[in-house]
């Protein structure tokens, strides 16, 4: 039978119980390829273009966006 997301969590939960941030990063990069810490993201550059109504970010490492200005 296929593991709940409750169940999952719970074990997360316990395997992790008394584990400093440290070790439990240091445990997920043993299992896993991929291991990002959310609370040390690189900031992201942005390139803001200005283009009438439309300020558009581009050419910033990211995928394009834009917001409309107000009038």
């Amino acid at each position: 039978m296929k593991q709940t997301y409750k169940e999952f969590k719970e074990q997360v939960k316990a395997e992790q119980d008394g584990m400093t941030p440290e070790q439990i990063h240091e445990e997920l990069k043993k299992r896993f390829e991929h291991v990002v810490d959310i609370n040390n993201l690189p900031r992201q550059s942005h390139n803001w273009v200005d283009r009438g109504m439309v300020i558009s970010c581009e050419n910033g490492g990211h995928a394009n966006h834009q917001v409309y200005k107000r009038i």
